[in-house]
């Protein structure tokens, strides 16, 4: 099913999609967000203001990388500092990714937008409840599902929508993880061998990985704790030692990549692993897989990117869209994401719910972004402004990353975005 003007019209968001996109902002304040010396030096007093371990930005404009930044170290234990090829758990930042690679999927007459995801796929412990039968694609990818972000670790809890599909807002990394697992079913490979696919080798995001891999451990950044002593300490990596080690193990053992394993061979390699052991994992194989999965490939949670690549997918998103490269999504599919489909106010302002994206009605214009946080130390934050045709993303290595990156954008943007204020 190729994405058309109709289905744009069909999604409610025509005249904002059409209307939105000003060819210059009504209230932008700087011409560039690229930081001079003086700026640069209020940035690092941020950082240490808030005793950031390690943090990375960088920021797309004028039609490329206009700049980056690499501040502290990916390991207080290592001492190894943070550079441009670091690469940080960008956490929910995954969200947009996954939506990406489903519209292309449609593109391609895989499936559709408003198909119901029962039909591909019955999570377990979904409830009988008629609701449950009614989440679409559209519905997961915009958080219209009524199901709660996770299950609880309980393995009797039954899974329900609060309410009925399309009718509310309710944010949920399960509907997210229940999109993988129909389009690993309907396609046959991997989330990883799918985004690699249709967004990572033709938009040539090298550093962007879906899923914990052995042979970059020397470049990811270590999750961090700040103490009430204003100390930071590494936050137990146990999943990804222990448990991203043994799933390698048995990949080599099944003479398969690592990249190539779905929801369903996860499941199967948890039932053949004996032990892992460290108490902090007794009972993880029976309920692991739907939960957040840093290690694994999970739809919601678990890319691996320096903010360089993450600045360039967000430049995918602009219009027009850069010089159209083979496999890359069609003006239709980009429009489509960026177009309001639930809405929503807060009182941060006007922040309908775009596909993959959270949206912003901010003086006569759209802006998407996303948040992400992963455990309490690998905090993430990413804007893109269609009408300055500029990106930002700022990645943290510690608890104390939200303040730091809320003030930090506020200052290079000059721009009170809903994002990070």
């Amino acid at each position: 099913m190729r994405l058309t003007r109709r289905m744009l019209i069909a999604s409610g968001g025509a005249t904002m999609a059409a209307s939105a996109w000003p060819a210059r902002a009504q209230a932008e304040t700087k011409e560039s967000w690229v930081p001079d010396d003086r700026a640069l030096e209020t940035l690092e007093t941020l950082a240490r203001k808030h005793s950031i371990p390690g943090a990375s930005a960088a920021i797309y404009e004028n039609g490329d990388i206009a700049w980056t930044w690499a501040y502290g170290v990916q390991s207080v234990a290592s001492g190894k500092p943070v550079g441009p090829e670091t690469l940080f758990q960008a956490a929910s930042l995954s969200k947009p990714v996954t939506a990406y690679v489903t519209m292309q999927m449609i593109e391609h007459g895989l499936l559709g937008l408003d198909d119901r995801l029962i039909d591909y796929h019955r999570p377990e412990r979904l409830s009988d409840n008629p609701w449950s039968t009614q989440v679409t694609v559209r519905h997961a990818l915009t958080h219209a599902t009524g199901l709660p972000n996770w299950p609880e670790r309980d393995e009797t809890t039954v899974i329900e929508p609060a309410f009925a599909p399309g009718t509310g807002y309710s944010y949920s990394g399960q509907a997210f993880q229940w999109v993988q697992a129909a389009i690993e079913r309907i396609s046959g490979h991997s989330l990883q061998e799918l985004c690699s696919r249709y967004l990572f080798a033709p938009a040539a995001l090298d550093d962007m990985a879906m899923l914990w891999l052995p042979g970059r451990v020397d470049r990811e950044a270590l999750g961090h704790v700040l103490g009430d002593d204003g100390v930071n300490t590494l936050e137990p990596s146990f999943f990804d030692q222990k448990v991203g080690a043994q799933l390698y193990r048995i990949s080599q053992r099944w003479g398969r990549p690592l990249t190539s394993f779905t929801l369903d061979d996860y499941r199967a390699a948890f039932r053949v692993i004996d032990s892992f052991d460290d108490e902090r994992l007794d009972g993880f194989g029976a309920y692991r897989w739907e939960r957040p999965q840093m290690a694994l490939a999970n739809a919601a949670s678990s890319l691996r990117t320096t903010p360089t690549d993450y600045a360039r997918f967000l430049a995918l998103m602009l219009p027009p869209p850069p010089a159209q490269r083979e496999g890359l999504l069609p003006e239709a599919g980009r429009a489509l994401m960026l177009t309001p489909q639930t809405e929503r106010d807060a009182p941060k302002g006007n922040v309908p719910a775009g596909i993959g994206w959270g949206l912003e009605r901010r003086e006569g214009r759209i802006v998407y972004h996303h948040w992400g946080m992963n455990g309490q130390s690998y905090v993430s934050n990413a804007l893109g402004d269609p009408a300055l045709r500029r990106t930002i993303v700022v990645m943290s290595n510690g608890s104390s990353g939200g303040p730091f990156i809320d003030q930090a954008a506020l200052m290079l943007t000059g721009t009170p975005y809903a994002n990070y204020v």
